[in-house]
């Protein structure tokens, strides 16, 4: 017989305090820049924003072929180089 999952942070406030603890910024700073609300230099922040933002979500992989773009590359070359990834069993 298979136990009910138990969650690790029964309670939301000591969920919250953990990841304040791991990404050295209020939860409400972190929360405006990777829900899209931020702006100016406030929307900077690291790969931790995505991989919280996804933690509950369907993502979908993008593989991004760098080794053409540039500064000056028009948007739909920037697209022609973002291609879904294929992931095995998926």
């Amino acid at each position: 017989m298979v136990e009910p999952k138990r969650e690790f942070f029964p309670e939301r406030e000591e969920w919250e305090t953990h990841i304040a603890t791991i990404i050295g910024e209020p939860l409400h700073e972190f929360t405006q820049r990777v829900t899209g609300k931020a702006s100016g230099k406030a929307r900077h922040g690291s790969i931790n924003d995505l991989a919280f933002y996804s933690l509950e979500e369907n993502v979908r992989v993008m593989v991004i072929v760098t080794e053409n773009i540039f500064r000056t590359t028009p948007d739909e070359k920037l697209f022609e180089s973002v291609i879904p990834a294929s992931v095995a069993g998926a």
